[in-house]
């Protein structure tokens, strides 16, 4: 982790105002975050205060600071009835979450990354989107990425790490059965069946899952019928 890097964040304090005081929750397309990340509405006359809020901050003073929420893009691997499972190895660069297994890949949004882009002219939702395909490419070998779908919002402030982030949460369907790592942060990655995985089979690798995955699995299988 470098401390001194920007990442893209929110004010908790706005998020309670607008949102409310949730515990561990997955938030399906909810309107007031649509609406906020909705890159026209920045020309709006009335502003609501979510969709003014986003701020880059460096990570060292946000990383364990509960006033202020890092957005991590969180995406879903799809292909035939499968999704892509990892486990996080020994040099993940979050530490909390090593040897867990995961159904999301996820990354912070940093402003390096983007250059010179303006947060009120390319809106939100562009940085985040943009952010989601980098993360995986860096992270797997992997299949042309097809269909995106948005399924919602995460929080989920049990544990020291989703008390400070908030995941925007999408499915990209994926051409090809390809899936190796490709980053020394993942020590194994595989396709599991989706039926099975939402069935018994999830009862035993929830054990073994981050946080944010085993609210997500719950709410995968919507976005296909499945």
């Amino acid at each position: 982790m470098d401390p001194d890097e920007q990442i893209l964040c929110i004010p908790k304090s706005v998020w309670d105002d607008e949102v409310g005081d949730l515990q561990d929750s997955f938030l399906p397309g909810h309107r007031w975050f649509v609406d906020y990340f909705r890159p026209e509405d920045m020309q709006d006359q009335l502003v609501s205060p979510l969709k003014a809020a986003g701020q880059w901050k460096l990570r060292g003073e946000v990383e364990h600071n509960p006033d202020w929420l890092q957005l991590i893009p969180y995406c879903v691997l799809e292909h035939a009835g499968q999704y892509a499972l990892y486990r996080r190895a020994e040099a993940s660069g979050e530490k909390r979450l090593t040897g867990k297994v995961s159904i999301g890949v996820g990354g912070h949004v940093r402003k390096s990354d983007f250059g010179q882009d303006v947060l009120a002219v390319r809106g939100i939702e562009g940085f985040l989107d943009t952010e989601s395909e980098r993360e995986i490419q860096e992270e797997f070998k992997v299949g042309l990425l097809a269909n995106r779908i948005h399924l919602g919002w995460i929080y989920a402030p049990s544990t020291p790490v989703g008390r400070v982030h908030v995941g925007m949460v999408s499915i990209y369907e994926v051409a090809g059965g390809l899936l190796e790592p490709n980053s020394d942060e993942i020590s194994e990655a595989w396709w599991a069946d989706a039926q099975r995985l939402r069935g018994g089979d999830y009862r035993v690798m929830a054990q073994q899952m981050e946080d944010w995955s085993q609210i997500v699995l719950g709410h995968v299988g919507e976005a296909f019928g499945r």
